[in-house]
């Protein structure tokens, strides 16, 4: 196979930080400044805008992979705008195409261009006067009568230009050489990626733009209600200064005015209403969620409506998707109302029936509306699943809790069985609800080492008031009753101390006994003698890595011991250095492991002709042909069928089918 590395510079009207790459490269308006290519590691080639016109030869045989950083945008500029407009081969399948952002993201490494080879201390350096050059020359000046952009013409920016594309070619052939290939199964996962990321999600773009417009005039009608219970102090709830120094006016100091700020203030009863009513409003205009509407909107193509795009591949250190655009990762829920309902009402009520309707929690209205905006194309239907508290599962079964794992086979709640252990109570049900999501928030919480303090807080911001000693019992009631999984925290944390000490070694955790002649799987740890990575190999053979681990001497409560610290990439998107333990460790492990789970179960639905559009955390979302003979019970069984690696551990999916996504 030859590799041919290339790294496209373009322009356009449309703005690719609003609209996302996808759509921008679908923009009649986009063009090719120039691209760069290397084939097998050769000299650096260019070819110009007017040779990309003139439909010069780029050496792309039938055996030639083609290579980016980020490579979806080269994919799709390839295919929108190389091969529609110009005539150069058709390149539509994922199987030629590789990344090196998705390889820096598999070793855990900051995936920008600049930070990765920052990392990896490359020798072909960021060159920040090419990009500011490209970025003087991509971006319009002016607008024309007709609206067509007009740019700079500068020969001597873009000889500057041409260089610093040249270079991030070179960059990125220096990152093929030093990071590991994707694994033929994680091929597959990344290729099936590409493939959902071509297909997009279809919005309802009607919808979105009347919400867009309520949650406009409820802002403009919150404002002025603002201005009047102030007395002109604050103009517009999204002045946060404004509001603080109003509040402290009134005696209510508050460093901050986030989600969890403003829910603690509401719960404070020595706040007078006529203050929390003043927060009450900036808890409405604050909602992030409604300007999700508005991002639908520019990411929705003008074509056919869908959104493109949208997942991010291994955006976690644990393999876990991200989201881009809209995220409907971060999709609020627990609001209380039906999404479809609220669709129908967006759609059918003007601003005053609506506000009628939902009173001060309109603007709640339409954050739960959101889902709905999400539907399947003309012919189609959604069918989706959702793993049911697949961390849960997969942590007792790679800790051997063969008893906890039968319970589940059996079909008994844990949550209630945790909660009888806390409340040392038989008669607990379903309908106990308090109680009930004590024994989730434990089942699903602390099963990575989470303290009592820390617990209180986390129930308290989940709506679960307990306080700091009923935790400490809860927490110790937890640990006893899931002894395997406590010493499956050490026993991790024991072995990959031990690999970091000795590099070139391996050890391993887990394996331990599920009973019917059944082991759970065994976690092995090492690290190269070059002392890069510590690697973790997980049940599907797939390897977490930590760039650049040490053991740093501390002291604790317990006497002296050694803390893991590596390096990894930080909120900003470069490197930072980070510290773990046993339970963060086994954290990592179990998301690893139903992440993998999770991407064999997309495998499979493809397979079983279920073609998937979205992954929302645990779940899968597909579109079928309405009255095609595809079932949700048909999706559940794809998506639980195990691979060998993970024979014994019992999951278990329940879903829905509908023409609009719902939760």
């Amino acid at each position: 196979m030859k590799c041919l590395t290339l790294d496209f510079e373009t322009r356009s009207a449309a703005d690719i930080k609003r609209c996302g790459s996808w759509k921008y490269l679908s923009d009649p308006s986009t063009e090719v400044m120039c691209l760069a290519y290397s084939l097998d590691r050769g000299p650096v080639q260019l070819l110009t805008a007017a040779d990309v016109a003139a439909r010069k030869p780029i050496p792309i045989d039938d055996d030639t992979i083609l290579q980016g950083h980020s490579v979806h945008f080269e994919y799709w500029c390839w295919h929108e705008i190389m091969h529609k407009r110009f005539g150069y081969p058709k390149l539509l399948d994922p199987k030629r195409w590789t990344c090196t952002l998705s390889r820096a993201a598999l070793c855990n490494l900051p995936i920008s261009l600049d930070a990765c080879g920052a990392a990896l201390n490359i020798t072909t350096k960021k060159d920040l006067t090419g990009r500011a050059a490209m970025l003087k020359l991509t971006r319009p000046i002016s607008f024309d009568a007709l609206g067509f952009p007009t740019y700079r013409e500068d020969e001597e920016l873009k000889q500057t230009m041409y260089e610093y594309c040249k270079r991030d070619v070179e960059a990125e052939m220096e990152l093929d050489a030093r990071l590991p290939e994707l694994p033929p199964m994680e091929r597959k996962i990344w290729e099936l990626d590409l493939l959902i990321n071509r297909r997009g999600v279809k919005a309802d773009v009607l919808t979105a733009g009347r919400a867009v417009t309520l949650a406009d005039t409820f802002t403009k009608n919150l404002n002025e209600k603002l201005m009047v219970l102030t007395g002109g102090a604050v103009e517009k709830a999204s002045r946060v200064a404004a509001i603080k120094s109003y509040l402290k006016s009134k005696g209510v100091v508050t460093e901050s005015l986030d989600k969890a700020a403003v829910s603690a203030l509401l719960s404070n009863p020595k706040i007078s209403p006529e203050v929390k009513e003043v927060i009450k409003i900036r808890q409405q205009v604050g909602k992030s969620s409604t300007a999700k509407y508005q991002t639908i909107l520019e990411y929705a193509s003008e074509k056919d409506g869908r959104m493109r795009g949208m997942l991010q591949y291994h955006a976690a250190g644990t393999g876990r998707w991200g989201g881009r655009g809209p995220q409907p990762q971060n999709f609020p829920k627990g609001l209380g109302f039906e999404s479809e309902e609220v669709v129908k009402d967006i759609l059918e009520l003007n601003a005053w029936g609506f506000s009628d309707k939902y009173d001060d929690k309109s603007m709640d209205a339409l954050s739960a509306g959101l889902r709905g905006v999400l539907t399947a194309g003309d012919g189609k239907v959604l069918v989706s699943a959702d793993y049911s508290a697949i961390e849960a599962r997969v942590l007792l079964w790679l800790c051997a809790d063969h008893f906890a794992l039968a319970k589940y086979r059996m079909g008994v709640d844990l949550y209630i069985d945790m909660a009888k252990s806390v409340y040392n109570r038989d008669n607990i049900t379903k309908a106990d609800k308090l109680e009930r999501n004590v024994g989730k928030f434990l089942v699903l919480g602390c099963g990575y080492g989470l303290g009592a303090k820390k617990m209180a807080m986390m129930c308290q911001q989940q709506g679960i008031d307990v306080t700091e000693e009923f935790a400490q019992t809860a927490v110790a009631a937890y640990r006893k009753k899931y002894k395997k999984v406590v010493e499956f925290w050490y026993a991790t944390e024991k072995a990959a101390r031990a690999a970091v000490r000795t590099p070139g070694s391996v050890h391993s955790c887990g394996g331990g006994d599920l009973g019917g002649g059944q082991k759970a799987p065994t976690i092995l740890w090492g690290m190269d003698k070059r002392r890069e990575f510590l690697v973790c190999k997980l049940p599907s053979g797939r390897h977490l890595r930590y760039f650049r681990p040490s053991l740093k001497s501390i002291e604790t409560p317990y006497g002296e011991k050694e803390e893991i610290h590596y390096w990894c990439a930080g909120l900003g998107g470069k490197l930072e250095e980070n510290k773990t333990y046993g339970g963060s460790l086994v954290e990592n492990i179990v998301q690893g492991t139903a992440r993998d789970i999770m991407a064999n179960g997309m495998l499979r639905a493809e397979e079983a002709g279920f073609p998937v559009i979205l992954t929302v955390h645990d779940e899968l979302v597909t579109e079928v042909k309405e009255n095609g003979g595809k079932t949700v019970d048909g999706l559940v069984k794809a998506m639980c069928s195990l691979p060998p690696w993970a024979a014994g551990c019992p999951i278990a999916a329940e879903g829905w089918m509908g023409k609009r996504y719902r939760k």
